[in-house]
């Protein structure tokens, strides 16, 4: 057999090396979606919890001015009856009453403002954040369209390279491309070349007879992490002949 099988295996390898790599990218890309989908999952929810904030703040403002009213009614009540008072006792009971109520009033009032000064505020800062984060969200939903749009740009090329990648495993041994697809199933580097005398995945020193061989265009499996092993080019004996692995 001559040397053109080992060659296009190794084509075939760094083929698929060249899919890989794309198949990293598309989960890199679904990562930065995730990170971003979170962060629009933050702002909205720190939205959320201003506007519960504001509307509990419109809540409380109509509660005290609706006690508010309840004791202005309750004066004008008391201010009627005491026009037509029948006597003395009457009249200092309804004067009293009066007086209590309006030191209600006052003392309400301060209630009041404050629960107003609440609604200034948290409309204020609902409005703010509203604002902002329609832009920001906005911002975001944009990065994530444009890197799901990479990814099915990628899929598709990912496609189309494994459409084209059969016809590059013709001519390289069934039982090679066998146990490739088993490893490749497992790994995603499963033959790599030899690097200074190792295996380049897992540094294994590589003895001098499987060097001798490799240099023969064989291929051996590394005996630490049983990777499929390679020389490059430039290290390969020039013979045109070699023995199946």
């Amino acid at each position: 057999m001559n040397s053109q099988p080992f060659q296009r295996f190794i084509d075939l390898i760094t083929y698929d090396q060249t899919i890989h790599v794309v198949e990293k990218e598309i989960k890199a890309l679904e990562k930065e979606i995730a990170e971003l989908n979170s962060k629009i999952k933050e702002f909205e929810q720190e939205l959320s919890a201003s506007q519960e904030l504001w509307h509990d703040a419109q809540k409380e403002v109509a509660l005290k001015e609706l006690e508010m009213k309840a004791l202005d009614d309750l004066e004008k009540e008391a201010q009627k009856k005491i026009d037509s008072a029948q006597n003395q006792k009457e009249y200092v009971s309804l004067k009293k009453e009066i007086d209590n109520l309006k030191t209600k009033q006052h003392e309400f009032e301060d209630t009041l403002i404050q629960a107003w000064n609440t609604l200034e505020t948290t409309d204020r800062d609902y409005k703010h954040k509203l604002a902002l984060s329609a832009d920001k969200i906005g911002e975001l939903h944009n990065k994530v369209d444009e890197k799901r749009k990479k990814i099915l740009d990628h899929e598709q090329h990912v496609r189309e390279m494994n459409l084209a990648r059969e016809e590059r495993t013709n001519g390289v041994p069934a039982e090679w491309l066998e146990k490739y697809a088993m490893m490749r199933s497992r790994i995603p580097n499963p033959v790599v070349p030899v690097i200074s005398d190792a295996c380049g995945a897992c540094f294994y020193k590589i003895p001098q007879q499987d060097l001798m061989a490799l240099r023969r265009r064989k291929l051996l499996q590394c005996k630490d992490c049983y990777r499929f092993l390679y020389l490059e080019t430039s290290q390969l004996e020039p013979e045109t002949q070699h023995e199946a692995a």
